[in-house]
């Protein structure tokens, strides 16, 4: 996809840049010669069921799998990978023809039940849904989309922790890095390639790998990152 979308990942940081992210992330994607006839601005629209910070979420997610190389399937899976939660009718968007049973799948895959958030509130919840849904997969392809997506989502709530003044300094809560350590541990060991997972996990900001790397140098080191590079 459009390399171009890389330095679009964190214009959410900025109130101006956020009114204008839907249509800059849109015109970048439909640049992309896996297009296919893909609605862009449509399937943004459906995103609108959440609340604005939401939005800019998914949206940024759906950008770090596109600065990954990932295909047209995986960055919708990425872009709505809350919208099931949120309460999507994602059976509605198939018959619709906006999206396909194979994107419907990613998202799914990707989407904890209720029961879930409730029997793991304050623990951590996505490393356990991650778990539960790779325990039986043997479909290394998906597990290597499910990783990827997995890790842009925790990658922006720390870049989130970095640059919004409302969360400044919570990136280097231990609970929090733990929990984020052992996540990206568990999606790197589980996938059998490594390249978009290791590629969307480097899109992080310089202070929260800093901050991952002093808390667990053992798991990130084989990032090359090391003491330096985490900081560059």
């Amino acid at each position: 996809l459009c390399s171009t979308v890389g330095g679009l990942l964190l214009e959410g940081a900025t109130k101006d840049a956020k009114k204008n992210f839907n249509k800059t992330l849109s015109a970048a994607l439909t640049k992309s010669p896996e297009e296919g006839g893909i609605d862009w601005d449509k399937l943004f629209k459906t995103l609108k069921i959440m609340p604005k910070g939401k939005q800019a979420h998914s949206m940024r997610v759906g950008g770090h799998a596109a600065a990954a190389g990932a295909s047209a399937d995986e960055v919708i899976g990425a872009l709505m990978h809350d919208y099931v939660e949120r309460g999507g009718d994602i059976d509605k968007l198939v018959a619709s023809g906006l999206i396909t049973q194979v994107q419907k799948d990613i998202i799914l895959a990707l989407s904890s039940s209720e029961e879930d958030v409730a029997a793991y509130a304050g623990d951590n919840e996505p490393l356990h849904h991650m778990q539960q849904v790779f325990a039986d997969m043997e479909n290394d392809g998906l597990k290597n989309t499910l990783a990827m997506v997995k890790a842009g989502d925790r990658v922006d709530n720390l870049n989130r922790r970095v640059w919004d003044p409302e969360r400044k300094g919570a990136v280097t809560k231990k609970k929090y890095l733990k929990k984020s350590a052992d996540l990206f541990n568990f999606l790197r060991q589980s996938v059998s390639d490594k390249t978009k997972v290791d590629a969307v996990i480097n899109r992080l900001e310089p202070e929260a790998k800093q901050a991952l790397y002093n808390f667990a140098p053992q798991v990130f080191a084989e990032l090359g990152w090391g003491s330096r590079a985490a900081a560059a």
